[in-house]
């Protein structure tokens, strides 16, 4: 179908992701589309629950919630595509959201509206665009905690963030900050939340830094309301 050729596309289009998309992960992705697709253009033969507890769609629902959770937990999966990514992290944000991701995180620091010497933890910070959005918007006055799981995304970041002075880098998972306690005005994490192994424990730590009515602010992605949207998506 047309996502198993666009993935084909991508692969060789962009070979230098080799080892991110292996032929297994190629394999699973292409099994999982043709799978979606199948129940998507034979939707109206399946039942659809109007109580929500029974029906096709819930035990794909459930499925789905289930292998979401145990990716999430497999140990090593998440850093080792990250190891093998960081490289090119930033172009792949860009291809995968069009490039809106931006539009996004400058949504959010508009929202945030931070003010000088407010203080920033920035948890999986991938190469730093929060932290450089918001020294920007506070006159670069103010002290910026960058934090991520993988040595080479930092590494990255330091580069592209070498004329900024005022930023401290650590290398840490969301479920263990090695800082004390309420220390921060603001705590930001984009895209990063669903990658945790243990999400409780990541929120609990980000209540930990926050100093008391701190904000916290997450970037994610959630469901879309449109069923049919839905399961392209």
């Amino acid at each position: 179908n047309l996502s198993t050729l666009v993935i084909f596309w991508f692969f060789k289009k962009f070979s230098k992701f080799k080892g991110t998309l292996n032929l297994k992960f190629l394999f699973l992705t292409i099994t999982f589309l043709t799978f979606f697709s199948l129940i998507f253009l034979f939707r109206d033969c399946l039942t659809i629950s109007t109580s929500g507890n029974s029906g096709i769609w819930y035990y794909i629902e459930y499925i789905t919630y289930f292998m979401q959770q145990y990716l999430q937990n497999k140990k090593g999966l998440v850093q080792n595509v990250f190891d093998q990514v960081y490289d090119q992290y930033d172009l792949m944000n860009d291809l995968m959201s069009l490039g809106t991701h931006r539009l996004w995180k400058s949504t959010m620091l508009n929202i945030m509206n931070p003010s000088k010497n407010q203080k920033l933890i920035d948890v999986a910070c991938g190469t730093g665009d929060i932290a450089k959005l918001f020294l920007k918007n506070v006159n670069k006055s103010s002290e910026i905690t960058c934090v991520d799981p993988n040595k080479g995304m930092i590494n990255k970041g330091k580069i592209k963030l070498k004329h900024y002075k005022n930023l401290k880098w650590i290398i840490a998972p969301a479920e263990k900050l090695p800082l004390q306690d309420n220390l921060f005005d603001f705590y930001t994490i984009s895209f990063g939340l669903r990658n945790t192994k243990k999400l409780d424990k990541s929120l609990a730590e980000a209540y930990r830094v926050l100093k008391p009515g701190g904000r916290f602010l997450c970037l994610e992605f959630s469901k879309i309301q449109n069923s049919n949207l839905d399961v392209i998506y």
